[in-house]
């Protein structure tokens, strides 16, 4: 499998220097930062990617829903059947993705995107709440 992240400006790489510090150095995943100086064509670049990598599964994570990043890269969906794409990248999936050893397909993606979605918790109330169950 190969990894793509691609985000408006630097969220991608940053993302990607933090999988390396944790799990190290990943040659399957590229960053991109989309509308950088280097990357104001980063729609042909990830194409590019999927067009050299034919026989291979190709996760593309992106940054927000309804994002320009996110709205150019689905059109690759339709084209290509390796490809899959998730948008509201985070730390959580990113590290899960990477380390996963099975078979990448729809349905197991979709179980990591709801196991990453988990990950998302309001502090405040949680706090709150175990301070409500200590009390009692």
């Amino acid at each position: 499998m190969k990894l793509i992240l691609v985000s408006h400006g630097r969220l991608a790489i940053g993302m990607k220097n933090t999988l390396e510090m944790i799990v190290g150095q990943q040659d399957k995943v590229l960053a991109i930062a989309a509308y950088d100086v280097d990357q104001s064509d980063f729609k042909s670049t990830v194409q590019k990617e999927v067009q050299n990598n034919p026989g291979q599964q190709i996760v593309i994570l992106t940054d927000i829903l309804g994002g320009s990043v996110n709205t150019e890269l689905s059109k690759l969906v339709v084209q290509y059947d390796n490809v899959y794409l998730i948008t509201g990248m985070n730390l959580p999936l990113v590290l899960t993705l990477v380390t996963y050893t099975g078979t990448i397909d729809t349905q197991n993606i979709s179980k990591m995107v709801t196991e990453s979605q988990k990950s998302i918790i309001f502090m405040n109330q949680a706090i709150s709440q175990a301070s409500e169950e200590d009390d009692l």
